[in-house]
């Protein structure tokens, strides 16, 4: 999938991933929890939620410039190579919206119900930099001190997401609100299925879901942000032809 776009790619991974013109970095598993998976309408699993070590991008990455990305972001187009060379040094998923065009849900609006609104760890350019560098120690300040920010920001859940710590540090840097210059996002919406939805078939010309657990909706053109990670896996293969 990635090949798309044409430039050196690096996977930060816990285990021995070997993929030919790939750079393999590998980190202690950390942030480890066990958390509910749901598989639209076919129900839930419940198994490790992993992602404790996003703030480490900046010092992991060997590149200049970089774009992480989440592993269960697909890519269709090269819509990403909008974000090199970017005149900010960082810049942060904002508007995310569903395959028909829709907004999220609302709980996936604002990272609270008086917070900010949310920004998304799921795609984040930067370029090394003194705020780029900041944004990451910031991003790790909200992570040792979670407790204080699920407090202060009235989070429902204690459950740490990078998600939230992204929009964290993003609201602090910005002078506390929301579509601050220091942290910008990027110039386009992500695209996006929740695990209530899943994927029915994959082709070269697109993604058809099953949205809602009850209508169809082609997703054409566009890259995918896949949460059902069942989906995602059952259809792995034409995915990433």
């Amino acid at each position: 999938m990635i090949a798309r776009l044409g430039v050196d790619v690096a996977v930060v991974t816990d285990s021995d991933f070997r993929e030919p013109g790939v750079t393999t970095i590998v980190v202690p598993r950390t942030g480890s929890t066990d958390r509910e998976y749901r598989d639209g309408e076919r129900g839930t699993t419940r198994a490790p939620f992993l992602n404790g070590s996003r703030h480490t991008a900046y010092d992991t990455s060997p590149f200049d410039q970089t774009i992480v990305l989440d592993v269960d972001y697909v890519i269709r187009t090269d819509t990403l190579n909008l974000l090199w060379d970017s005149a900010s040094e960082i810049l942060v998923a904002g508007e995310t919206v569903l395959p028909d065009g829709s907004a999220m849900l609302p709980g996936e609006l604002r990272i609270s119900d008086h917070g900010p609104r949310m920004l998304w760890a799921t795609v984040c350019y930067f370029r090394k930099g003194a705020l780029a560098g900041t944004f990451f120690d910031t991003v790790e300040h909200v992570r040792d001190e979670w407790d204080y920010y699920t407090m202060l920001y009235g989070l429902q859940s204690g459950l740490f997401r990078n998600d939230h710590a992204f929009t964290i540090a993003a609201h602090l840097l910005n002078g506390n609100v929301d579509d601050g210059l220091t942290v910008p996002t990027v110039p386009f919406p992500v695209v996006a299925i929740t695990d209530r939805d899943r994927i029915v078939s994959v082709d070269s010309g697109g993604i058809t879901c099953l949205f809602g657990g009850d209508s169809v909706v082609r997703s054409t053109g566009v890259d995918l942000h896949c949460m059902n990670k069942f989906s995602m896996l059952e259809h792995l293969e034409a995915l990433c032809q």
